[in-house]
């Protein structure tokens, strides 16, 4: 398994946590979540984010941390 940063590349946030890892040197997959095509809500994304927001950063080890601030300060 991969870490994986999902959200919707146009988002700011993103930008700010993909940056993060970006400058940390940690490889990482980008899943698409787009909040205007309603995939915030979907079943699968609710199970990583219960506020269906993002970003949302999944560890290799199934470890999560939302929204881009706490995944800065986490890394």
């Amino acid at each position: 398994m991969e870490r994986t940063l999902y959200g919707f590349w146009a988002s700011p946030f993103l930008s700010f946590a993909a940056q993060a890892l970006l400058e940390a040197e940690l490889p990482f997959e980008y899943q698409r979540v787009s909040p205007f095509k309603g995939d915030t809500y979907r079943e699968e994304h609710i199970s990583r984010n219960r506020l269906a927001k993002i970003p949302t950063l999944m560890e290799p080890d199934g470890f999560i941390v939302s929204e881009s601030q706490t995944i800065a300060r986490y890394l």
